[in-house]
């Protein structure tokens, strides 16, 4: 088990543990109840003595508040104390994926890894605060049952004997085709969610493509597989709960003739008759309770596979060097292989090596015919993609596989995106950064930035309360630009299209504010705006 599960599980170990105990006294004070109960009515039918009879009750009252105590407890860790342990271990997991290599994670659909560290989260919480806490209930219930069936009646300990081995033997019959399909269900769901969200998430496209239709079949068809396996699924529980049902009967029938001539015969009492009988369901449910706990505990050794594989994806290379500001890049001989990797496969993903240099300060544009590796290139240098290179990258004469890169673009690198996701918060949620960092009141006072975001043509405050990803292409691109400036620390700047889908009357105000940044930053633009592959230094990719 990963070291972060184990620590999660262990911080929140005193509740699992004091959950088992309170489980295993609410299970003593049951079955207890129960022999109370034949006894009440024993005192009833035989003794006539209502001292007796009030002794019961009130044993029996007592037993119901003090199962009502423990009830909030048990409730409170397997409600609360569950969900904050599966809430906070998802959240740790989430953050260990960014110390993985980025190329590996981008394999994943985001929709599908999600929900799928969310299930396999919450299946082995589970396992600790609901199947052990059954197991240990069914082991108490089942041995104090037995105990006193057999001391009270061999004979009708025999029979008890006879039937639950039957009874369970239904689980042996049913449970390979339950788990199996549990598991195409699992992966059936996930096929659904991942690919219900993708409709939603292409809303736009799909309205404006007319394709709806082709898209609404898609979704019917996955929609029909998660169905049909629905169905498997009724009819197999179906059967093997009528099998149940039918054991029962016969278990019912053969106790009432035994235990009713019993009765006639004054070999045993209504009490006892009563105990027994319900004793015996309690067995038969301590028996699908079992079948449960196997099915929980495959379960959860299913997740922890599924979390392994998550937790071996290779970590991210990172250096030890510290480096308080970028003076200079230098690539010399520069190629990366082809990925995704393959072992027969060693073609490199340039036709040729690149060699450049980046000085501070300084205006670079980053040019090239589309898909030929610009944003590759500079993900690379970078360091967030870690593909096998060929030649060199160095920061300040420094190899960058010995730099602490984390720590560098965290403090010294601001970086604007093409094609990444939108998230659903406002505008002030998306820059509460550069509020946090008083940015937003400097660039008031700064003419380049007022003439960009405070303009006629567009003004920061018009959007601030609106979501970002409904804002317009070109209020987007501009919010975006503004976040990666924002990082005002900063020494350098890697900007994917800062001029793309920017309003056509305010796109010489942006190049002007660059102009004017790359005087005492260094600014790497990747373009095809021939304005500004005009005014920086130009780097065409071939």
């Amino acid at each position: 088990m990963n070291p972060i599960i184990i620590r999660t599980l262990k911080k929140h170990g005193v509740a699992f543990t004091l959950l088992v105990i309170f489980t295993i006294i609410s299970t003593a004070l049951i079955t207890g109840n129960t022999y109370l109960e034949g006894r009440l009515l024993d005192s009833l039918v035989y003794s006539h003595r209502p001292t007796l009879f009030i002794t019961f009750f009130v044993l029996m009252l007592g037993i119901g508040i003090l199962r009502l105590f423990f009830s909030f407890f048990t409730s409170h860790i397997q409600i609360l104390t569950k969900q904050e342990t599966v809430l906070e271990l998802n959240r740790k997991i989430f953050f260990e994926l960014f110390k993985k290599d980025t190329l590996s994670i981008l394999k994943w659909s985001p929709t599908t890894l999600s929900s799928r560290i969310n299930d396999d989260v919450t299946e082995i919480v589970s396992f600790f605060s609901d199947t052990l806490v059954k197991l240990c209930s069914v082991i108490v219930s089942t041995i104090t049952i037995s105990a006193y069936v057999f001391s009270a009646d061999p004979k009708i300990f025999i029979i008890m004997i006879i039937f639950i081995p039957i009874y369970f033997l239904i689980y042996i019959v049913f449970r390979p085709k339950i788990y199996s399909i549990n598991l195409t269900m699992e992966n059936k769901q996930n096929e659904y969610y991942t690919t219900r969200n993708d409709f939603v998430g292409r809303y736009i496209e799909i309205k404006g493509s007319g394709n709806f239709s082709s898209e609404k079949k898609r979704l019917r068809t996955v929609e029909d597989g998660l169905l049909k396996t629905f169905v498997k699924s009724f009819w197999v529980r179906y059967w093997m709960s009528t099998s149940q049902i039918v054991m029962q009967l016969v278990f019912q029938a053969v106790f009432f003739i035994v235990g009713g001539l019993a009765v006639l015969r004054g070999n045993i009492t209504i009490g006892f008759f009563s105990i027994v009988l319900q004793y015996f369901g309690q067995l038969l449910n301590s028996v699908d309770q079992i079948f449960g706990i196997a099915i929980g505990t495959e379960k959860y050794h299913a997740s922890l596979t599924r979390m392994k594989r998550i937790f071996d994806i290779a970590a991210d290379k990172n250096g030890d060097r510290p480096i308080s500001s970028v003076r200079a890049i230098d690539i010399n001989n520069f190629n990366i292989k082809m990925f995704p990797e393959s072992k027969k496969d060693s073609k490199m993903f340039y036709s040729q090596d690149l060699s450049c240099s980046f000085e501070n300060p300084g205006l670079y544009v980053i040019s090239g015919d589309n898909g030929i590796g610009k944003s590759t290139f500079v993900r690379t240098i970078t360091r967030i993609y870690q593909p096998k290179l060929r030649g060199s990258v160095l920061i300040n004469g420094l190899d960058v596989n010995k730099i602490d890169m984390d720590a560098l673009r965290q403090k010294e690198m601001g970086f604007l995106f093409q094609d990444v996701p939108s998230p659903h918060i406002t505008v002030r949620e998306y820059l509460s950064d550069l509020e946090r960092n008083g940015f937003l009141n400097d660039l008031k006072e700064s003419r380049p930035f007022l003439n960009v975001y405070f303009s006629d043509v567009f003004n920061l405050a018009d959007i601030y309360e609106k979501k970002v990803d409904v804002l317009s292409s070109g209020e987007l691109q501009l919010v975006r630009l503004l976040a990666a400036l924002g990082k005002k620390d900063a020494s350098m700047y890697i900007l994917d299209e800062p001029t793309a889908n920017i309003y056509p009357q305010i796109r010489s105000a942006v190049i002007c504010l660059l102009q004017e940044l790359g005087k005492s930053k260094l600014i790497i633009t990747i373009s095809h705006d021939e304005h500004l592959i005009g005014l920086g230094k130009s780097i065409v990719m071939e």
